[in-house]
């Protein structure tokens, strides 16, 4: 925070984001190949808060909305990953893996039907032998593949129950409702939405939301790592977004989206 100035989300979004980006940058360790897995999914959710933080810089809250669904998804599947047993590790990652296997095979019998690409049947041959990788190691470790939660099961379950109807409404933003294209529209002269809010409480509602994601990355990358967890810097950043809230319960509604 500037010395001085008064805190705001998008700020605290700034230093969650800066605290994230920097987890596990001056490490080299080697993890279990399921591990391995979760950790791929942990940088691909620290690329979304990225992109978030800059969106939201930039006042583009309707695309920094969008990213919002894809965040808050990992976000949980890392809490439940890293809160689980090694055998339910492995059944979750396998199931997981196992998905998007299946439908990368579906995509390339289709483009393969469409003469769209000439190597499909390698790919598909790939596909394959991922698979079998993945039922052998299963079986050698008598495990079952089992899903994750879905997203409403476990924002309940990790607390995140607050940020579930926000959820939903950037699941429809995604598939093209004209959400996020209110979101996103430009303010008339008097700083006001059409919709009868102002563009800079849908860029604080986005930015709490990001930064309690990214908060639940660092405490699941530390779970996941055996890194030594630095309670002081997240308690601090907890600590400013529940001020923020207060302060903002008391000056009326700033959650628009929520």
């Amino acid at each position: 925070m500037i010395d001085g100035a008064p805190d705001s989300y998008l700020r605290v979004l700034q230093d969650v984001t800066v605290h994230v980006n920097g987890l596990g940058k001056d490490e080299v360790r080697e993890f279990s190949p399921w591990t391995a897995n979760a950790i791929s999914m942990f940088g691909h959710a620290r690329q979304l808060l990225i992109a978030s933080a800059v969106l939201l810089e930039r006042r583009l809250p309707g695309p920094a909305f969008v990213l919002q669904r894809p965040l808050f998804e990992d976000s949980l599947r890392l809490a439940e990953f890293s809160g689980s047993s090694e055998a339910e590790r492995i059944a979750l990652m396998a199931s997981w893996r196992r998905i998007g296997l299946k439908k990368v095979d579906g995509l390339a019998q289709k483009a393969a039907r469409d003469g769209a690409v000439d190597d499909a049947a390698a790919l598909r041959t790939h596909v394959m032998d991922e698979l079998n990788k993945i039922d052998a190691a299963l079986k050698r470790r008598r495990v079952t593949a089992k899903d994750f939660m879905n997203a409403e099961k476990a924002a309940v379950a990790f607390g995140r129950e607050d940020d579930y109807p926000a959820y939903e409404m950037s699941h429809q933003a995604v598939h093209g409702n004209d959400l996020v294209h209110l979101i996103s529209r430009e303010t008339n002269d008097e700083g006001v939405l059409i919709i009868g809010k102002p563009k800079q409480q849908y860029v604080d509602a986005i930015a709490e939301w990001a930064a309690h994601s990214g908060l639940h990355l660092t405490r699941s990358f530390h779970m996941l790592t055996g890194a030594v967890a630095e309670d002081s810097a997240l308690a601090r950043l907890e600590a400013r977004l529940t001020a923020l809230n207060e302060t903002n319960d008391n000056e009326g509604d700033a959650h628009p989206t929520r």
